[in-house]
């Protein structure tokens, strides 16, 4: 955890308990305290970039990132009301932030075999998940296709910015991962395991996409 004080690792941890108790011991669905206990943890991770990140543009980036991330677990947590659609527009907001903090460390290198290799499969998942989902989508189809290509597009530009693969790649391919079972939960067959797999993609996902953006935003030639 290069560039992370102690605080900093401590506050990380905390984030990942707030996260662990909506898993094992959630209050509620749909009461106010699961609200809150669920959309914690990436407000949490919000304020340790903003603190650990010296870069003023990455920093404001990368809390409004974590901060509409937050805001649609809000939406999502909320049973009195079907707010999916504005969930999914808070979440559309972060891919399009942690797309920006990736384009602005871009590697103008070629990519490696094996990257172009995965932003080939990125693409083809993309694509395969739409023409599953498409029959079952209805009035969502535009809202979902714009939002599939921004995760897709989110993915690609993790691969090709300077952070490190291991950190960044694994987030963004995480919460690909846990979109992709919402979709087929909510759209397609429910099953009993989605919740906890769809909960653990989505904050590793966070945490390590907060991770390299604190650690790759100290790098040089990051869009400066």
């Amino acid at each position: 955890m290069t560039n992370l004080s102690t605080q900093h690792r401590n506050l990380i941890l905390l984030a990942t308990g707030f996260a662990a108790t909506y898993l094992f011991l959630p209050f509620a669905e749909g009461s106010i305290f699961n609200i809150v206990q669920k959309s914690s943890t990436c407000v949490v991770l919000g304020f340790v970039a903003y603190w650990a990140v010296e870069d003023p543009k990455i920093k404001k980036l990368a809390l409004a990132a974590l901060l509409f991330s937050s805001l649609g677990d809000a939406f999502l947590a909320v049973r009195s009301s079907d707010l999916f659609t504005f969930g999914l527009g808070s979440f559309l907001i972060a891919h399009l932030i942690y797309i920006l903090i990736f384009v602005r460390a871009k590697n103008w290198e070629p990519l490696p075999r094996l990257k172009q290799v995965g932003v080939g499969i990125i693409i083809l998942v993309a694509l395969g998940m739409l023409a599953l989902l498409w029959p079952a989508l209805g009035a969502l189809k535009a809202p979902v296709a714009i939002y599939v290509t921004a995760i897709a597009a989110m993915t690609i530009s993790a691969m090709y910015s300077r952070y490190a693969p291991a950190l960044a790649i694994t987030g963004a391919a995480s919460f690909m991962i846990s979109d992709g079972t919402i979709a087929i939960n909510k759209f397609l067959l429910p099953f009993e395991l989605a919740s906890p797999l769809i909960w653990i993609t989505y904050i590793l996902a966070q945490v390590l996409l907060t991770l390299a953006i604190i650690q790759g935003a100290g790098k040089k030639n990051t869009g400066e």
